[in-house]
């Protein structure tokens, strides 16, 4: 394994562990291994893809995430509004933040 290519990997467990702030700390090593990609090896390259696709898809899905818990935020905190939970046993529920609870079946 390549000097980049653990860097890579420490990138997606930090990206794993929710460590976001630690990215920073990769930046220069970063920066030095772009420097030298033309001269890297093809196959080491498409490790190096594949790495980085798949840390892109672990930063959407945290932005996803994050969006759509900013969206639950929102509206809970309106008075009036509603969130649907599943039970266990799979029935949907309809709780009602600012007042009474109804089950939908």
């Amino acid at each position: 394994m390549t000097s980049a290519e653990n860097l890579f990997h420490q990138m997606n467990q930090a990206l794993r562990a929710g460590q976001f702030d630690q990215l920073a700390d990769f930046q220069a090593e970063l920066e030095q291994i772009a420097a030298q990609l033309s001269e890297t090896d093809p196959l080491v390259l498409d490790r190096l893809r594949d790495l980085a696709q798949r840390s892109a898809r672990l930063l959407l899905s945290a932005r996803l995430g994050i969006r759509e818990s900013q969206r639950m935020y929102q509206d809970i905190q309106n008075p009036n509004s509603r969130i649907v939970v599943y039970q266990a046993n799979g029935r949907k529920q309809d709780l009602m933040i600012g007042g009474g609870t109804t089950i939908r079946g």
